[in-house]
């Protein structure tokens, strides 16, 4: 699958690079500094029309520039998520996931408006911040162009290759940690880019498990990269290619002092210091996302294709675990994910601006566990001097489907009205669909004061890759056998959200206040 993406990846690369040859020998007869000068002007426009495809309208929006992120303790060398904490009402818990609002995960994350689709759940993060102009953190009662994952949205603006130039950089700290990193940007005639790579190495790669400042066997060593390619077809057209990859290793961090309670043994052995105990995990994820858009005078439209592969592979400690556990599980798994995403937004008048569009999205999972586990008796005694294998495999399918259409009506000056319609469907696990109105109202009585009020419906189906796909009737007698045996799939959670909110700016600094209702079901 990862061949796949880099496949996609080279297509859209060899579209590029013909679209530039076709158009050098017209470039050619252009002074070479009014050219560059009218292309950049060209994306700046192409840039501001984009970014009407999906604007906030009403809902509770946080931007951080590039600037911002360079004020960071860390910089560009930060986290994304130390960078996201910066925002109002965002937390994050001990496994690294963010919480908006207290909601648990549920957030979509966007490079230039397209949605990156999900990938499993790991400990390493496969976007940073060095490859962000600007990350804006949208959440609230968001308007009918933003659903599935609605606890937030980042949205990433990423750097180009305008300005040319580049660097090249080494940050390190306590704990061993060491970042190098490099990050270029460059232009040639109506093609742009930008590329950045980092490695870091840290002796806590997740965290302490008992507080104390040197963790036992915490490494981690964590690869990325990213590139953008834009090239300019006229002046009201472009094509675009990201694309991307975060390959990962970590240590399971270990708690000294522990011994097993279980009273398991395998093969005479029946104790081990937890101290050394060898588990690790092997991460990795790939995307990519080609997109063409088209700008007019009224409309705006953008069609892209995106792809995301991840992998993750876990290595127990057999023995380890046995006696820990009673269950020693390795597994692989992967996710992929491709999906369509058409949009369009179009000024009927001066008071109504129509917007719409369509995305579709289908992933593939699948699940190899090969769990060690001891034979034992009604009372849980073991059974037998050794350990049995029990080998589990399974895959799925997924599709969402969703569609909107929305209204942003200005009847007068100081007020904006947005209403519309989102219909999202669900082919998986279960079948499920939802019409969801939103509405959105804001209101500008005078010169920086702002009130907002606004009502959402949502319709968020679990994360695709946590719906349980080991058949626990296999483990029936054992010491891997769950307490239960039913296997009841999850419902979609469904939402009302309500949101009311003001911000009101004086001279450089913003002061607002919110507040929100969520009325969930099945959560």
């Amino acid at each position: 699958m990862t061949r796949k993406l880099f496949l996609l990846a080279a297509a859209g690369l060899g579209a590029m690079v013909a679209a530039t040859a076709n158009a050098a020998e017209s470039d050619a007869a252009a002074p070479p500094t009014a050219q560059a000068s009218e292309i950049v002007v060209t994306a700046q426009r192409l840039d501001a029309a984009r970014s009407e495809v999906e604007p906030a309208l009403g809902a509770t929006s946080y931007s951080m520039p590039e600037a911002f992120i360079n004020n960071l303790p860390s910089g560009a060398n930060a986290e994304l998520n130390q960078v996201i904490l910066q925002a109002p009402g965002v937390a994050q818990d001990s496994f690294g996931q963010l919480h908006i609002r207290g909601d648990h995960g549920n957030i979509q994350f966007r490079l230039n408006n397209v949605i990156l689709p999900e990938g499993l759940q790991v400990f390493g993060q496969s976007l940073s911040p060095r490859l962000a102009a600007n990350v804006d953190l949208i959440t609230g009662a968001l308007p009918a162009q933003y659903g599935i994952r609605d606890a937030g949205i980042v949205n990433i603006t990423t750097k180009s290759g305008f300005q040319n130039g580049g660097e090249v950089g080494v940050y390190g700290g306590s704990h061993g940690m060491i970042e190098p990193s490099i990050e270029y940007g460059g232009s040639s005639g109506a093609t742009s880019g930008f590329f950045s790579g980092s490695y870091t190495g840290t002796d806590v790669g997740i965290e302490s498990p008992d507080g104390r400042a040197n963790p036992l066997h915490d490494h981690s060593d964590q690869y990325q990269a990213f590139g953008y390619l834009d090239h300019i077809l006229d002046d009201t057209s472009r094509v675009s290619l990201i694309a991307g990859t975060s390959q990962d290793k970590f240590q399971i961090p270990n708690t000294p002092g522990l011994e097993p309670s279980l009273g398991f043994s395998q093969n005479g052995v029946s104790t081990f210091p937890s101290a050394q105990l060898n588990e690790n995990q092997k991460e990795g994820t790939s995307y990519a996302i080609v997109s063409y858009q088209k700008t007019t005078d009224k409309f705006t439209g953008q069609a892209s294709v995106f792809a995301r592969y991840s992998e993750l592979q876990y290595t127990p400690d057999v023995t380890g675990e046995l006696l820990f556990n009673g269950i020693a599980q390795a597994a692989r798994k992967t996710d992929t994910a491709f999906g369509v995403q058409l949009e369009g937004v179009y000024k009927l008048t001066d008071a109504h601006t129509l917007r719409s569009g369509l995305i579709v999205t289908t992933d593939h999972t699948t699940s190899q566990t090969n769990s060690q586990v001891f034979n034992v008796d009604a009372n849980g005694n073991q059974i037998g001097p050794a350990a049995v294998s029990i080998v589990d495999n399974s895959s799925a399918n997924a599709q969402t489907y969703s569609a909107y259409l929305e209204d942003e009506w200005k009847p007068f000056d100081s007020l904006t009205v947005n209403y519309g319609l989102r219909f999202d469907q669900l082919v998986s696990f279960r079948q499920e669909n939802q019409l969801s109105p939103r509405v959105n109202l804001v209101w500008t009585p005078m010169e920086g004061t702002t009130f907002h009020a606004g009502y959402a419906r949502y319709f968020s189906p679990p994360p695709f890759e946590l719906i349980a796909s080991t058949a626990v009737l296999k483990f029936i007698g054992t010491s891997g056998e769950q307490p239960g045996t039913q296997n009841d799939l999850p419902r979609s959670e469904r939402d009302n959200y309500f949101d009311v909110g003001a911000q009101q700016k004086i001279g450089g600094l913003t002061l607002g206040i919110d507040a929100y209702d969520k009325q969930a079901k099945n959560l």
